[in-house]
Formats: C-alpha cells, structure tokens, sequence
C-alpha cells in the first residue's frame, strides 16, 4: 500500500466516524419514489366562463328583468316629483320676494327637494342591494352545480376562465391588458366545463330556484 492509500483510507475512516450517517444503508431509488408521490400525484384541473354560465341561465334574466322593472316604475315616480319641484318654482317666481307666501313657498321647495334627492339615494343604494344579491345568488347557485360536476368527475381545482378566442390585435387597450392578465395561457378544450354546468343547470329549474351555499 502506498502512502497515498494509507492516507486516503485515514481520511476516508475520520469521516466516517465525524459522520455516523454515513454508515446507514443507502436509501433504494424505490424508497425515494415512494416518498416522493403524495407529493407528485397529478391533480385534476378544469376551467369555467362564469360570465357565459350566467348569459345562459334563465333565472339570471328574469330576476335582472323584474329589477329593470322596478326601475322603471321608479323612474316615473321620480319624474313626477321632478316636475312638481319645477312647478312649485314657477308658482315662487309670481310671488314678490318680501311677503311671507314667497318664504313659505321657499321653505316648501327646499323641503321638497331634500326628500326628492334622500329618496333618490335611497333608490340608488336599493337596486345596486338587490343587483348585487342577484349575482351573489346565481353564482351561488351555479357554484353548487360546479361543485358537484367536480365530484363526481373526481375534479381537484375549478378556475375561472374567459375565452380565450380573442386575439390581441381585435381587441382595444383596455380588453388587451385584461387579456394579458389572464391567468391561464393555454388550455386544452376538455378542460372547459361551460357547458356541461349549462346543461346542469337548465337539466335542474327547480332545483336551482333558490340558491344555496355549495357543498363541500
């Protein structure tokens, strides 16, 4: 043996006693796989257009369609309170300003006014209320039906998607940043869910009448 060797093998001896470990047996490439799927096992990924899911659901438009009403209806009220103001205020120009009809006639328009611009506040916050529970309740309603598609289709992860179709150069500066900030940049087309949550859906009227919370 050569002195190289005596002290290689000198050396190789030291290190194994500074490292215990290393006299432990080698761990099988079998054991590392093994270790290593719960943590590699695919999951399953699938993408929905919510905003195609609720253009293509009835209840969503008749619910916006009976709150357009109410709109309406509100509109006229607040037409003819407008105008009464209006009126009121050309009945005040034929009064002289120093007699005590004028300054009742004052008082009485700007009491009018002030409930005419509470009332309009009011409205406003009303049916941006009961818009918001609208969409609230069908996104409800169709998260049920997503939940349960992914179920019994063994679905890990739903993602929200938009189309992805349009190209860069049709659409205008704002579409394009939109487009650019899409989270998903391919897809392939089994991966889409829109339609078959369409279909679960107008397969179920009644039982999507009233949205409820999504199963877990």
């Amino acid at each position: 043996m050569t002195i190289s060797h005596v002290r290689f093998a000198w050396a190789f001896s030291a290190l194994l006693v500074g490292c215990p470990q290393a006299w432990a047996a080698p761990v099988s490439a079998l054991e590392v796989v093994q270790q290593e799927s719960r943590f590699s096992s695919p999951s399953r990924i699938a993408v929905i257009d919510m905003a195609t899911v609720f253009r293509a659901t009835s209840e969503f438009h008749e619910q916006r369609d009976r709150l357009k009403k109410e709109v309406e209806d509100a509109q006229i009220l607040t037409k003819e309170m407008s105008r009464e103001i209006q009126t009121m205020s050309l009945q005040l120009k034929k009064l002289d300003k120093d007699t005590k009809d004028y300054a009742d006639q004052e008082f009485r328009i700007k009491r009018k006014t002030l409930d005419f611009e509470n009332y309009g506040r009011e409205l406003q916050l009303e049916f941006r209320r009961k818009e918001a529970t609208i969409y609230r309740d069908i996104y409800l309603m169709v998260s049920r039906e997503v939940a349960e598609y992914a179920k019994e289709h063994s679905i890990d992860l739903v993602i929200r998607s938009v189309p992805l179709e349009k190209s860069l150069e049709d659409t205008d500066p704002g579409e394009m940043l939109e487009t650019l900030n899409r989270i998903i940049v391919f897809q392939k087309d089994r991966c889409d869910i829109t339609q078959d949550i369409i279909g679960r859906i107008k397969q179920h009227p009644v039982k999507n009448s009233s949205a409820s919370e999504p199963s877990n």
